[in-house]
């Protein structure tokens, strides 16, 4: 708080016995007591934990020192605070009441930063879909939210995909991150939008791109295919020809077995053949 505050020329006080002058040098704060932490400053931040040291930090004593325009933020646990004191000294019951049952008070700043954010994600998602659902695809692939053998191969079993796990009674966790993107990727097919094959020539490490009119997917798109293995595709190809699938696993020490038949799998290779030897009969 204190190197985002130093921004706006601020005078900024903080009180904290574990913290000497020293270390408040460092990023421009004055260490004072807590009485003229209250008596001096214009808006106090609180930061502390509860625990035995803290409860009922903040009480008359303190309050008393309070001038009338100070603007108090309990970003603590309700109990740091003496709740009767505060009635005591006139602080509105909202307030008190919000100390004691929100754990965190939802900032209008933030709130209409989030509003303004989906008016901006919908507007390219009307004007600009391809870029809309390239950048949401690898959002959702980051943490494992997209499965190119699941979601690639259009409309139909994409549909098949979402009611064999609405209809599983035991669908995991992940069954259901996966479904929030296939909804996504049916609402992209209705569009009439498609994807190109993963091609080990072409297909970025992380990222889903747009080319002709369509998205091409990464690699890490085929589930179980880390980021270590799809960045070692990346630099393996590089200034190469393969005459074969053998030769990409050879240029790729990091790409197993399992990863190179998920390739095969995605159509990846294409008409490259398994092995770099000729039958002469």
């Amino acid at each position: 708080m204190a190197k985002t505050l130093s921004g706006f020329g601020v005078r900024i006080l903080a009180a904290d016995p574990f913290i000497d002058q020293s270390i408040g040098d460092q990023y421009g704060v004055t260490m004072v007591d807590m009485k003229t932490l209250f008596r001096e400053c214009d808006y106090i931040s609180l930061h502390v934990p509860l625990v035995n040291g803290t409860e009922h930090l903040i009480g008359k004593e303190l309050f008393d020192e309070i001038p009338d325009h100070l603007v108090f933020i309990n970003s603590a646990r309700g109990g740091v605070v003496v709740e009767q004191e505060m009635i005591d000294a006139g602080v509105p019951d909202w307030y008190i009441g919000s100390c004691k049952k929100i754990k965190y008070l939802f900032p209008k700043a933030h709130a209409v930063a989030y509003v303004m954010m989906a008016f901006r994600i919908a507007w390219f998602k009307v004007h600009h879909p391809l870029a809309f659902y390239s950048a949401y695809f690898y959002r959702r692939s980051q943490k494992g939210g997209f499965d190119a053998v699941l979601m690639t191969h259009g409309k139909d079993a994409v549909v098949a995909n979402i009611d064999a796990i609405e209809n599983n009674e035991n669908a995991t966790d992940k069954d259901e991150d996966l479904l929030t993107t296939m909804e996504v990727v049916y609402e992209y097919y209705l569009r009439g939008f498609d994807f190109l094959p993963i091609d080990i020539y072409k297909s970025h490490a992380t990222k889903f791109l747009v080319e002709d009119g369509k998205i091409l997917p990464p690699f890490v798109a085929i589930s179980g295919l880390g980021e270590n293995a799809a960045w070692d595709l990346m630099r393996g190809r590089e200034g190469k020809t393969f005459l074969s699938v053998e030769e990409v696993a050879a240029a790729c020490p990091k790409v197993s077995k399992t990863h190179i038949q998920m390739l095969k799998d995605a159509g990846a290779f294409g008409s490259l053949p398994d092995t770099s030897q000729i039958s002469l009969f």
